[in-house]
Protein backbone atom coordinates (compact mmCIF):
# COMPACT_ATOMS: atom_id res chain seq x y z
CA UNK A 1 0.00 0.00 0.00
CA UNK A 2 1.60 2.87 -1.05
CA UNK A 3 -0.83 5.74 0.26
CA UNK A 4 0.54 7.91 3.23
CA UNK A 5 0.00 7.02 6.51
CA UNK A 6 -2.64 9.91 6.97
CA UNK A 7 -4.52 8.40 4.44
CA UNK A 8 -4.92 5.06 6.37
CA UNK A 9 -5.55 6.18 9.84
CA UNK A 10 -8.20 8.79 8.56
CA UNK A 11 -9.51 5.41 6.56
CA UNK A 12 -9.33 3.18 10.19
CA UNK A 13 -11.83 5.70 11.82
CA UNK A 14 -15.66 3.98 12.23
CA UNK A 15 -18.45 5.92 11.86
CA UNK A 16 -21.63 4.64 12.69
CA UNK A 17 -24.33 5.75 11.30
CA UNK A 18 -27.94 5.65 13.60
CA UNK A 19 -29.03 2.91 11.06
CA UNK A 20 -26.60 0.69 12.56
CA UNK A 21 -27.58 1.42 16.20
CA UNK A 22 -30.12 -0.24 18.27
CA UNK A 23 -33.55 0.93 17.96
CA UNK A 24 -34.49 2.14 21.33
CA UNK A 25 -30.95 4.43 20.71
CA UNK A 26 -32.32 5.74 16.97
CA UNK A 27 -35.38 6.77 18.87
CA UNK A 28 -33.58 8.57 21.36
CA UNK A 29 -34.34 12.54 20.24
CA UNK A 30 -30.63 13.55 19.76
CA UNK A 31 -30.43 11.41 17.15
CA UNK A 32 -33.21 13.25 15.37
CA UNK A 33 -30.94 15.25 13.17
CA UNK A 34 -28.43 12.52 12.31
CA UNK A 35 -31.44 10.16 11.31
CA UNK A 36 -32.90 12.79 8.47
CA UNK A 37 -29.33 12.97 7.07
CA UNK A 38 -28.87 9.60 6.44
CA UNK A 39 -32.23 8.77 5.52
CA UNK A 40 -31.66 11.81 2.61
CA UNK A 41 -28.40 10.03 1.81
CA UNK A 42 -29.67 6.42 1.85
CA UNK A 43 -32.80 7.90 -0.67
CA UNK A 44 -30.96 9.05 -3.03
CA UNK A 45 -28.53 5.65 -2.82
CA UNK A 46 -31.80 4.05 -3.48
CA UNK A 47 -32.62 6.07 -6.45
CA UNK A 48 -29.21 5.44 -7.99
CA UNK A 49 -29.73 1.98 -7.56
CA UNK A 50 -33.04 1.11 -8.93
CA UNK A 51 -31.91 3.38 -12.00
CA UNK A 52 -28.95 1.16 -12.36
CA UNK A 53 -31.88 -1.87 -12.11
CA UNK A 54 -34.09 -0.41 -15.17
CA UNK A 55 -30.94 -0.12 -17.26
CA UNK A 56 -29.46 -3.51 -16.45
CA UNK A 57 -32.66 -5.07 -17.27
CA UNK A 58 -33.13 -3.15 -20.34
CA UNK A 59 -29.72 -4.38 -21.31
CA UNK A 60 -29.91 -7.88 -20.20
CA UNK A 61 -32.92 -8.39 -22.36
CA UNK A 62 -31.24 -6.83 -25.25
CA UNK A 63 -28.40 -9.36 -24.81
CA UNK A 64 -30.75 -11.93 -24.43
CA UNK A 65 -32.41 -10.88 -27.85
CA UNK A 66 -28.79 -11.02 -29.18
CA UNK A 67 -27.96 -14.38 -27.81
CA UNK A 68 -31.32 -15.56 -29.62
CA UNK A 69 -29.75 -14.41 -33.02
CA UNK A 70 -26.56 -16.37 -33.19
CA UNK A 71 -25.35 -19.35 -34.04
CA UNK A 72 -22.22 -21.25 -33.74
CA UNK A 73 -20.88 -22.99 -30.65
CA UNK A 74 -18.57 -20.24 -29.25
CA UNK A 75 -20.71 -17.22 -30.18
CA UNK A 76 -23.35 -19.27 -28.16
CA UNK A 77 -20.99 -19.55 -25.45
CA UNK A 78 -20.19 -16.49 -25.22
CA UNK A 79 -23.61 -14.78 -25.92
CA UNK A 80 -24.93 -16.93 -22.77
CA UNK A 81 -21.98 -15.90 -20.60
CA UNK A 82 -22.96 -11.97 -21.38
CA UNK A 83 -26.74 -13.10 -20.37
CA UNK A 84 -25.12 -14.83 -17.11
CA UNK A 85 -23.32 -11.55 -16.50
CA UNK A 86 -26.56 -9.27 -16.98
CA UNK A 87 -28.83 -10.82 -14.92
CA UNK A 88 -26.33 -11.33 -11.81
CA UNK A 89 -25.48 -7.18 -12.21
CA UNK A 90 -30.12 -7.05 -12.04
CA UNK A 91 -29.99 -9.32 -9.11
CA UNK A 92 -26.94 -7.92 -7.01
CA UNK A 93 -28.37 -4.38 -7.84
CA UNK A 94 -31.68 -5.87 -6.72
CA UNK A 95 -30.52 -6.46 -3.53
CA UNK A 96 -28.49 -3.86 -2.60
CA UNK A 97 -31.34 -1.84 -3.03
CA UNK A 98 -33.83 -4.23 -1.09
CA UNK A 99 -30.90 -3.59 1.73
CA UNK A 100 -30.78 0.07 1.06
CA UNK A 101 -34.98 -0.04 1.31
CA UNK A 102 -34.43 -1.75 5.11
CA UNK A 103 -32.03 1.00 5.97
CA UNK A 104 -34.42 3.44 5.21
CA UNK A 105 -37.10 2.10 7.11
CA UNK A 106 -35.58 1.76 10.39
CA UNK A 107 -34.53 5.41 9.85
CA UNK A 108 -38.10 6.12 9.57
CA UNK A 109 -39.53 6.05 6.31
CA UNK A 110 -43.03 4.78 5.91
CA UNK A 111 -43.37 1.32 4.71
CA UNK A 112 -45.92 2.35 2.25
CA UNK A 113 -43.61 5.12 0.70
CA UNK A 114 -44.59 4.98 -2.79
CA UNK A 115 -41.33 6.17 -4.51
CA UNK A 116 -39.51 3.05 -2.57
CA UNK A 117 -41.68 0.09 -2.68
CA UNK A 118 -40.46 -3.34 -1.77
CA UNK A 119 -38.83 -4.97 -4.80
CA UNK A 120 -40.27 -8.36 -5.65
CA UNK A 121 -38.96 -11.03 -8.10
CA UNK A 122 -42.04 -10.55 -10.54
CA UNK A 123 -40.89 -7.01 -10.84
CA UNK A 124 -37.53 -7.56 -12.60
CA UNK A 125 -38.92 -7.62 -16.28
CA UNK A 126 -37.57 -5.57 -18.97
CA UNK A 127 -40.98 -2.88 -19.75
CA UNK A 128 -41.62 -4.26 -23.17
CA UNK A 129 -43.16 -2.02 -25.87
CA UNK A 130 -44.46 -3.12 -29.45
CA UNK A 131 -43.88 -1.42 -33.31
CA UNK A 132 -46.66 -1.23 -34.99
CA UNK A 133 -45.24 -3.61 -37.10
CA UNK A 134 -44.36 -6.12 -34.37
CA UNK A 135 -48.54 -5.68 -32.68
CA UNK A 136 -49.41 -6.76 -36.81
CA UNK A 137 -47.32 -10.00 -36.80
CA UNK A 138 -48.40 -10.83 -33.87
CA UNK A 139 -52.27 -10.30 -34.44
CA UNK A 140 -51.43 -12.40 -37.19
CA UNK A 141 -49.94 -15.31 -35.32
CA UNK A 142 -52.59 -15.26 -33.00
CA UNK A 143 -51.08 -13.74 -29.77
CA UNK A 144 -51.55 -10.98 -28.05
CA UNK A 145 -48.94 -8.29 -27.26
CA UNK A 146 -46.27 -9.28 -24.69
CA UNK A 147 -47.56 -13.08 -25.63
CA UNK A 148 -50.53 -13.01 -23.60
CA UNK A 149 -49.69 -10.59 -20.79
CA UNK A 150 -51.41 -7.24 -22.31
CA UNK A 151 -53.82 -7.01 -19.53
CA UNK A 152 -50.77 -7.12 -16.50
CA UNK A 153 -50.18 -3.85 -15.42
CA UNK A 154 -46.24 -3.20 -15.92
CA UNK A 155 -44.32 -3.02 -12.39
CA UNK A 156 -44.14 0.02 -10.29
CA UNK A 157 -40.24 -0.35 -11.18
CA UNK A 158 -41.31 1.26 -14.74
CA UNK A 159 -43.39 4.38 -13.78
CA UNK A 160 -40.43 6.75 -14.00
CA UNK A 161 -37.86 6.70 -17.17
CA UNK A 162 -35.47 10.32 -16.24
CA UNK A 163 -33.09 7.29 -15.56
CA UNK A 164 -32.18 7.06 -18.97
CA UNK A 165 -31.12 11.10 -18.77
CA UNK A 166 -29.54 10.84 -15.39
CA UNK A 167 -27.45 6.92 -15.92
CA UNK A 168 -24.09 8.34 -15.13
CA UNK A 169 -22.47 4.97 -16.76
CA UNK A 170 -21.55 6.05 -20.55
CA UNK A 171 -22.59 2.46 -21.89
CA UNK A 172 -25.93 3.10 -20.62
CA UNK A 173 -26.39 6.26 -22.04
CA UNK A 174 -24.62 4.99 -25.70
CA UNK A 175 -27.26 1.46 -25.47
CA UNK A 176 -29.86 4.21 -25.32
CA UNK A 177 -29.09 6.68 -27.76
CA UNK A 178 -28.00 4.36 -30.35
CA UNK A 179 -30.55 1.47 -29.81
CA UNK A 180 -27.34 -1.40 -29.63
CA UNK A 181 -25.57 -2.30 -26.91
CA UNK A 182 -21.63 -1.55 -26.91
CA UNK A 183 -19.61 -3.96 -25.27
Amino acid sequence: DKRCPEWNEVNAIRVDLPSSQHPAIRASPVLKAAKEIELEFRRARARTQLDEVRAHLITAYGVLQIRSQVSGQGLVTRAQSAVNRKFKAVHSTADAYRGSRELMLALGMSSDDLEFRPLQKRDLKAFKMYSADEMLALMREGKRAGLGKSRKAPSWLWERWDFIENSSTPEFKTYFEEGELQS
